[in-house]
């Protein structure tokens, strides 16, 4: 009879091929479940994503997107909570909002404004709401690829390597590696120092690809992600916003660097390079740790072993000298990338001595002690510059001095003499002289342009002269440092310069960088690119310079010469003079607890 004339209480006949539901269950609890591995594959509960992705649901709303108003450089909080918990970046008008469930930001927003579209900003998945269904389309995939740009080491060589022009959404041209940074207020001194970051391979290399490390730092991760975005070929726009990694250095320089401040770029440089080695050494110690430990539990465990060998496996409670030693050497294996890249070695001498006046009026200098002589790291080498005259000139004219910049590298040639002051001891300083034992691939030289006076803050305006290419460091380093390089000629590819009286006035700070791949000059000024002239930049006052060295890497060892058997090696004086210290003290041990992220001449 049709279903509508049958009885309530009368069970219906089930049809050909289906389960009857009035079966007893003892059959179901007497199933073995050998039983339930041989039941079919279509009968198992599948869950709602793998039936969303066998069948997936073609969202109407996907015209609604507005690519132009997409931004995914600002740092992922919800406008209205403020969390950065499951926040979802609405793909229509571009707002952050926390949440998909009933009730959240985001189902609010969705119902209010009528946009339904939205990306979960930590998974890159796609969802409609408020219908709350995952969306599969291929036309997202330029979207999800701007939220994380992602290569690999084929595709980094040829980004680096090739030039490209690419045109954003707008329609304006741009080149990958030479974008525009936002000024978020203040933060010119941020886009300066990035811009010369940028123009460096190794470091692009390295944060552009992914991670091995199972767990990476704020400090790392934001600063990979800005320079994955600097040189995406995909970007919506030619301009990028570092509003990321601005506020991880803010947690990271408790709150010295932040929006509205002015900074210095030389002080935020240090941070950086000191920050990123840290960060980086500690990723490299997890991942050992880690290996170790699966080492350790791969091992096979046998309970045979005798009541001494236990306690021999005990050993001391207090960690014992040989092991501080281990440690620390297992410590000094590893080198980061950033001491990889621009880390060298300088002697230091440094000798106190006692200034006093004869009869007739002449210093003279009594040596007070022996020289103290040491071998310490730098990542970066500082310059004094004359002090600026005091007395205008006969045209009633400030004269700006200009010094040409292999006056100053003398400072490092081990002979000139440095004066350092003693606090609390008025004629007593410190002799000092610096002698450049082993140089970098990149060579950072600041130039120390501000100084406080009784009353403010002055800027010296000094020229410096200097060439843009073929900058030969031979006769400022030890002659034993030199023998073993392919190349002590470095190239500039990088001038950052301030424009100002002081700090807080003028237009902030700008860079000048150098395109390897087509050889032309760049002026960066945040949002501002324009075209900029080799022979104007040879005649700046710059600020921080980095300079790459034309051919880096050590010669092979020279063969020794043979000598007959039964004459003895002939003496040299020469040799034992450059394996010596100055002063003819013996070899200087290299100290390794010296801080090895201070710049010289501070």
């Amino acid at each position: 009879s049709p279903p509508s004339r049958r009885h309530p209480t009368t069970p219906s006949l089930p049809r050909q091929g289906e389960p009857c539901a009035t079966a007893p269950r003892r059959m179901a609890m007497n199933a073995t479940p050998e039983a339930e591995k041989e039941k079919p594959a279509e009968t198992k509960k599948r869950s709602r994503a793998e039936m969303e992705k066998q069948a997936p649901i073609l969202c109407p709303y996907l015209d609604t997107i507005d690519r132009e108003a997409l931004d995914f450089d600002f740092e992922k909080l919800c406008c209205i909570s403020l969390t950065n918990l499951h926040v979802y970046g609405c793909l229509v008008c571009g707002k952050y909002f926390q949440g998909r469930a009933k009730g959240s930001p985001a189902y609010n927003h969705s119902l209010s404004s009528g946009h339904h579209v939205f990306l979960n900003l930590e998974t890159a998945v796609v969802y409609c709401l408020p219908d709350l269904y995952e969306v599969h389309d291929p036309s997202l995939a330029d979207v999800k690829y701007n939220l994380n740009p992602t290569y690999t080491e084929q595709m980094i060589r040829e980004v680096l390597a090739i030039p490209k022009r690419c045109r954003g959404l707008d329609g304006r041209e741009f080149r990958p590696g030479l974008m525009g940074l936002n000024n978020l207020k203040m933060t010119d001194y941020l886009s300066a120092t990035i811009q010369l970051l940028v123009r460096i391979p190794e470091l692009c290399m390295y944060y552009m690809s992914p991670f091995k490390y199972p767990r990476v730092e704020l400090l790392t991760s934001r600063f990979g992600e800005l320079l994955r975005k600097i040189w995406n070929v995909r970007a919506f726009k030619g301009q990028v916003s570092p509003h990321e990694v601005m506020q991880a250095i803010t947690l990271k320089s408790e709150n010295k660097f932040q929006i509205g401040r002015q900074g210095d770029p030389m002080e935020l440089l240090q941070l950086l390079l000191n920050a990123l080695h840290e960060e980086d050494v500690r990723g490299y110690q997890l991942m050992r740790k880690i290996e170790k430990e699966k080492a350790e539990e791969a091992k096979p465990t046998s309970g045979t072993e005798g009541p001494k060998e236990q306690n021999k496996e005990k050993g001391p409670k207090g960690p014992t000298k040989k092991g501080k030693k281990e440690k620390k050497e297992k410590r000094g294996d590893y080198a980061s990338i950033i001491h990889g890249t621009f880390q060298g070695r300088v002697r230091v001498t440094t000798q106190a001595v006692k200034i006093s006046e004869d009869d007739h009026g002449n210093k003279v200098e009594t040596e007070t002690g022996p020289p103290e002589v040491k071998e310490i790291p730098f990542l970066y080498l500082q310059f004094d510059l004359p002090d600026t005259p005091l007395f205008k000139d006969e045209s009633d004219r400030n004269i700006i001095p200009q010094m040409p910049l292999f006056t100053l590298l003398h400072k490092y040639d081990g002979e000139q003499v440095t004066y350092r002051t003693i606090p609390g001891l008025a004629s007593v300083a410190n002799r000092v002289q610096y002698n450049i034992t082993k140089l970098p691939k990149y060579l950072i030289f600041c130039y120390k342009r501000f100084k406080m006076n009784y009353w403010f803050e002055e800027k010296n305006k000094t020229i410096v002269n200097f060439p843009i290419k073929s900058l030969d460091v031979r006769d400022f380093c030890d002659p034993q440092c030199t023998e073993r390089m392919k190349s002590t000629k470095y190239d500039l590819i990088g001038n950052l310069c301030h424009d100002g009286t002081n700090r807080t006035d003028g237009q902030g700070y700008y860079t000048q960088v150098l395109q390897k791949t087509t050889g032309e000059w760049w002026h960066m000024d945040d949002l501002e690119m324009k075209a900029a002239e080799p022979q104007e930049i040879s005649c700046t006052a710059p600020y921080i310079q980095v300079w790459e060295c034309q051919d880096f890497g050590m010669l092979d060892a020279p063969p020794r010469a043979l000598t007959p058997v039964g004459d003895p090696e002939p003496a040299s004086e020469d040799k034992a003079v450059i394996g010596s210290g100055l002063r003819g003290d013996p070899k200087p041990a290299v100290d390794d607890g010296a801080v090895i992220d201070s710049g010289l001449g501070a």
